[in-house]
């Protein structure tokens, strides 16, 4: 009778706890083992919105300005270099005479005088026989050549001197203590002589010459002041008013 309940109770419980036994498939996972617990089914997570990261904006820095490089200074041993150097050279060399410092002076003064004599040599050479610069053309070399020209530009001179004096006159102020103006005396009579200057002689002193030059001369009334001069010759205009007994009249004034 026990061994009868027990089989029908069992058959009860059978019929309970099958159908979630079934739904639950813990036989049907029984190679499982009595392991049950599992990680629970990973859920999806949605990816967070992307958000819209502006570009910074880049501000131009302006570069620092540089400064301008300084020029290049002449090569060295050229005419502008040595022009600065050997100066700097020279009073090295006088400050403190060592042997390095004189013998480094007299190389710059060796080298300086090497273009000096190479740059007269080209002179000559580009100077021969050029018309235009040669002064030969000018002023011949033959005695003979010589002479000629210049009894030619005395013949001009006179002649431009001539145009001159029968334009103008020549006052003369003198002091008779002057040795000058007695020498000046002398070339003013050649002028009066040979090319017709009017020459009028005012005395300062109111005395004259030592060597008797100009015997007819007036005495100053205010004409040297009038002239802002002291001892001198002076041009005037027109030339007829100087007679030798003009008494410095009429230019005078």
């Amino acid at each position: 009778m026990k061994t009868a309940a027990h089989i029908g109770f069992l058959a009860a419980v059978w019929t309970a706890v099958a159908p979630v036994c079934a739904n639950d498939g813990f036989y049907e996972r029984a190679g499982e083992g009595w392991f049950w617990y599992e990680d629970p089914p990973s859920i999806p997570h949605e990816a967070p919105p992307e958000v819209s990261v502006e570009a910074p904006v880049q501000v131009a820095v302006a570069a620092p300005a540089e400064s301008p490089a300084e020029p290049p200074g002449p090569p060295p041993l050229s005419a502008a270099w040595l022009k600065t150097a050997l100066p700097e050279y020279r009073m090295r060399a006088i400050e403190e005479p060592s042997q390095e410092n004189v013998r480094a002076y007299l190389y710059l003064q060796r080298v300086t005088l090497d273009k000096s004599t190479e740059f007269a040599r080209m002179v000559k050479t580009v100077t021969i026989g050029d018309p235009y610069l040669d002064e030969i053309a000018c002023q011949p070399s033959a005695n003979y050549a010589t002479h000629t020209l210049s009894r030619s530009r005395d013949g001009n001179t006179a002649e431009v001197l001539g145009q001159v004096a029968r334009r103008v006159g020549l006052f003369f102020f003198f002091a008779s203590d002057c040795d000058l103006c007695d020498a000046q005396a002398e070339v003013l009579e050649i002028l009066e002589r040979n090319h017709g200057f009017a020459v009028k002689a005012v005395s300062l002193d109111g005395r004259p010459l030592e060597g008797g030059r100009y015997p007819g001369y007036a005495t100053d009334r205010g004409q040297a002041c009038r002239f802002a001069c002291a001892v001198a010759t002076c041009r005037s205009k027109p030339a007829r008013n100087l007679g030798p007994d003009d008494e410095a009249r009429s230019s005078m004034r």
